[in-house]
């Protein structure tokens, strides 16, 4: 079993554990933020999303640029967001685009990028606070979102046409 990594935006580092939740090892960045005492920075800062590219770096989302890391503390690089926002879910589909979006309680904005983290588009979801993001093994892409009185919906996104939702349903 691999090693599990989290984003913590008040401390502005990513920590390692192992898979028994022992810690391995933390690192921070520039692009993380700044390191405080407690209560620690605005969590709108720090670093948030995290997923692992095709080549097995580590893709950590800071407001302003994604950094790639070969292994913790490693940068290979840093790539300009097309806006500063506190990105939460981020992830990689078939093709290796790149999808983000913002911080729960954010906007309705989904931004795609290629895979030299060049901007492609962006489109909106009817809602605000987007939660999660997904692929299935065909590619399409599944969004989350919380629309208030306990309430949450999930929207398949055409991997085509990524503005065009095919199904949408609520849990």
């Amino acid at each position: 079993m691999g090693n599990v990594y989290v984003a913590a935006s008040r401390n502005a580092r990513v920590f390692e554990y192992t898979s028994d939740l022992m810690l391995v090892s933390s690192w921070t960045h520039t692009s993380f933020g700044e390191e405080k005492g407690a209560p620690g920075q605005s969590h709108a800062v720090g670093p948030a999303g995290m997923v692992f590219d095709a080549s097995g770096n580590l893709v950590v989302a800071g407001v302003d640029e994604f950094c790639v890391f070969s292994k913790p503390g490693e940068e290979l690089g840093c790539h300009p967001k097309i806006k500063s926002q506190a990105t939460e879910n981020i992830i990689f589909d078939i093709e290796r685009n790149l999808y983000t979006t913002t911080a729960t309680g954010g906007t309705d904005e989904v931004h795609k990028y290629d895979s030299y983290y060049q901007h492609v588009t962006t489109f909106q979801l009817p809602t605000g606070n987007l939660t999660g993001v997904t692929c299935d093994p065909d590619g399409n892409l599944y969004f989350a979102s919380q629309l208030g009185n306990n309430t949450s919906r999930i929207y398949k996104v055409d991997k085509t046409n990524v503005a065009n939702v095919l199904d949408q349903f609520d849990i």
